[in-house]
């Protein structure tokens, strides 16, 4: 019997799941911003990796109701920007306007341009002009929409289309909503970090592989260095992103999330200056916070995966910390 099977509708659940994880991005961020316009949010986190990696919703204040990240891995100012845009008009359909915006830096952040990368634009494709239309498009070239079901591999004889689709779509949703965060316990760092699926623990690396692939990362980031038109079109970003927020009255946050001290010791120093400068040069008043300014022995390798993204317990000892912060900005 080919439908009244458990088989069948294993085979089915499998589709759906493959679906999921294999367009989380895109399925996590318009979870989120259903969420925003259903149910407003209190604190707005945006950022790449590093914020993905280090803030833990349940672990602050008011947990998932109160706080939504729109951080995935690769995520630039401009489309920081978009997020924050998109929702701030969500949050007032839900009538609970956003109080703070916590905006997530790499040190690098000044000089990347995601629609200039040549090996990780395809999010625009997948990811941000499905959630942000034409605007999103940034300088990318404009594609044909991307097609989820097209691109997985499943019995399409077996599973229709117009039956799998709003499957997929809806149970994806709905996982998302549920879990109201990047990770859980389907989705952890380990399984999409390249120290994680090495099964490498970063503490207990050996100094010289350790310093090896810190060289590697801090190159690739330093080479970002040499895009000033890149650098010039974020600065308008972030005036443009803190006069939106100021015009909504929420409050502007720039956050560093701690990176390990090799990454420290071989980041271009000059980064850092560049961005005290630029945020020095707003004309509205901002927060600002770099956890790497905190004393040597409040983070450790201990709680790293890698060079600069938190593992589990790091995650929950930075999220203890904006916890604080967040607190005392009242």
């Amino acid at each position: 019997m080919k439908y009244a099977s458990s088989a069948y509708f294993e085979g089915l659940g499998d589709v759906v799941v493959q679906y999921t994880f294999d367009n989380w991005d895109y399925v996590y961020l318009k979870a989120m911003h259903r969420k925003i316009a259903e149910h407003g949010v209190r604190n707005l986190f945006v950022g790449s990796s590093h914020a993905m990696n280090g803030i833990i919703e349940r672990d602050l204040d008011g947990g998932t109701e109160d706080n939504v990240n729109l951080s995935i891995s690769s995520q630039d100012i401009f489309y920081d920007y978009q997020h924050i845009k998109k929702a701030i008009e969500e949050a007032k359909q839900a009538g609970r306007p956003i109080k703070n915006c916590i905006i997530n830096f790499g040190y690098y952040m000044m000089y990347q341009d995601l629609s200039r990368s040549t090996t990780m634009n395809y999010l625009i494709h997948r990811v941000y002009h499905p959630l942000f239309g034409d605007s999103g498009c940034h300088h990318w070239e404009k594609k044909e929409p991307y097609d989820r079901l097209a691109a997985m591999d499943y019995d399409r004889e077996r599973f229709p289309e117009d039956v799998i689709r709003p499957l997929c779509e809806y149970w994806s949703e709905q996982f998302a909503l549920e879990q109201s965060s990047y990770y859980g316990p389907v989705i952890t760092r380990e399984k999409i970090n390249i120290m994680g699926l090495k099964k490498i623990i970063w503490n207990e690396y050996p100094e010289e592989a350790k310093r090896e692939y810190a060289r590697y990362r801090t190159d690739d980031h330093n080479s970002l260095g040499k895009y000033t038109e890149s650098h010039e079109e974020n600065i308008k970003w972030i005036h443009e992103m803190v006069k939106t927020l100021a015009d909504h009255k929420i409050k502007p946050i720039f956050l560093i999330t701690p990176f390990a001290d090799l990454y420290k010791e071989y980041i271009n120093p000059e980064y850092k200056k560049d961005i005290y400068r630029v945020l020095n040069d707003l004309p509205y008043p901002v927060e600002f916070f770099d956890m790497n300014d905190l004393p040597e022995d409040v983070f450790t390798d201990r709680d790293f995966m890698d060079t600069d993204h938190l593992n589990l317990d790091g995650a929950h000892k930075a999220s203890a910390i904006v916890n604080a912060l967040l607190k005392d900005i009242g």
